[in-house]
């Protein structure tokens, strides 16, 4: 154990360096730190999870590390785990896995479309809010004062000049996003849908319609009758009870917006769009769906999706989504290491038992901080009630790490020199 921990601690001085010059360092990049089992945990799975974390200060900065790489040894485990126990064939794991890939697709088309409506100077311009004069502000506090009655007029004008800014870049945005929906041609089953309908609900997106919101969204409408899917009979399901038929024939329908086709059953949406189907309340969620999609066709025709600045923003997106808990780990062990701890139990905390003198124990090392809450109705029961349940969370964390414990003991981990 002890020389476990001297590596261990060689190891973090070693890669706080090596994170401050890692750029000079071609060759050592993403070395070996550490196996599990025979498998390797490499750098990049560390250091390459910490792009966030630039702005940690030096003397934190090791143990930030040294935690990231204990959690990505622990995750390791308790990924073995899981699939020693027969988990990644689970089927609730499969169909959440199945989830995660539909919504990894959208976060990649919705991030391009960001980040090029960031790109747009008309859009950039409009959102700063210095731009607003003080006649500007002035003009309209004077013209709706009485909006403001009870705000001092200093305050006032911090927040006309706000609601200015706001309206102004809804205003460019607007015609900003028309333009694209002109240039855009969609169809469904080889039938097209008329710009015009397009156009219709992106102005009723962009609240620019008058039309009331229990109308039908028209891009709805127009997706289901080329796609010759009738909308069925007021549902006499339970709320929320998926009507699977329905699901599995609009799950069947393929959206093409320009170059992209979007098949309804892949999406991590279809849930929430059968039931707004199987209610009769077509609403502008599936609009809202495709909005993205055609931004981007326009991103792709100019070419953001190949600038560089766009890439690295992806890689490091693709980092914090994919990585989540630390260790390099993407959606499939996440899921899988979240499987294995909810099947373990350690976080029903409603089965761990605290005692009188354990609450005393922290009630008197940390009841200062309760004092407030103490002077309100029923304190005491609250302060209570939050010592409890902190206590018995603490204790859940610490069956888990007895349980990742057994499971180093019993498994083989190196840590590289």
């Amino acid at each position: 154990m002890n020389t476990t921990r001297a590596l261990f601690s060689v190891l973090i001085i070693s890669l706080t360096t090596q994170w401050n010059f890692a750029q000079d360092e071609e060759e050592d990049h993403d070395r070996l730190l550490a196996t599990v089992n025979g498998v390797e945990i490499h750098e990049s799975d560390v250091i390459g999870n910490l792009a966030g974390s630039a702005g940690i200060p030096e003397e934190q900065r090791g143990k930030y590390i040294e935690h990231a790489l204990k959690q990505a040894i622990d995750n390791e485990l308790l990924y073995q785990a899981g699939i020693e126990e027969g988990l990644d064939k689970d089927p609730a794991y499969l169909e959440q896995l199945e989830m995660q890939k539909r919504m990894a697709v959208h976060r990649e088309v919705e991030g391009l479309a960001t980040f090029y409506e960031q790109t747009i100077e008309e859009l950039r311009t409009a959102r700063d809010r210095d731009a607003i004069t003080d006649e500007e502000c002035e003009d309209y506090y004077a013209e709706n004062q009485k909006r403001y009655k009870g705000r001092s007029k200093d305050r006032a004008l911090r927040i006309i000049r706000s609601q200015l800014a706001n309206k102004r870049y809804r205003d460019v945005y607007a015609e900003f996003f028309i333009g694209l929906v002109k240039e855009t041609t969609c169809s469904v089953a080889g039938q097209s849908i008329p710009t015009d309908v397009l156009l219709e609900s992106a102005e009723r997106s962009l609240n620019m319609s008058e039309s009331r919101s229990s109308d039908a969204d028209p891009f709805w409408v127009a997706v289901l009758d080329a796609a010759d899917v009738d909308l069925p009979e007021p549902t006499t399901r339970p709320p929320g009870q998926i009507d699977e038929e329905l699901k599995k024939t609009l799950g069947n329908i393929t959206v093409k917006i320009g170059k992209d086709e979007v098949t309804l059953g892949d999406n991590h949406q279809i849930d929430s769009l059968v039931l707004s189907v199987q209610n009769g309340r077509l609403g502008q969620e599936l609009f809202y769906l495709f909005k993205p999609y055609i931004v981007v066709q326009k991103a792709v025709q100019d070419g953001v999706d190949k600038d560089p600045a766009y890439l690295e923003e992806k890689e490091q997106m693709s980092m914090m989504t994919g990585a989540g808990m630390g260790g390099g780990m993407g959606y499939d062990k996440r899921l899988l290491v979240n499987l294995v701890v909810q099947n373990q139990g350690f976080y029903k905390i409603e089965n761990y038992e605290v005692t009188d003198e354990e609450i005393e124990s922290y009630s008197a090392e940390h009841g200062h901080r309760y004092e407030r809450l103490r002077q309100r109705p029923n304190g005491e029961e609250r302060v209570l009630k939050m010592i409890t349940r902190i206590l018995k969370s603490q204790k859940a964390e610490t069956a888990k790490d007895d349980y990742v414990t057994t499971l180093r003991e019993s498994g083989d981990v190196q840590i590289q020199e």
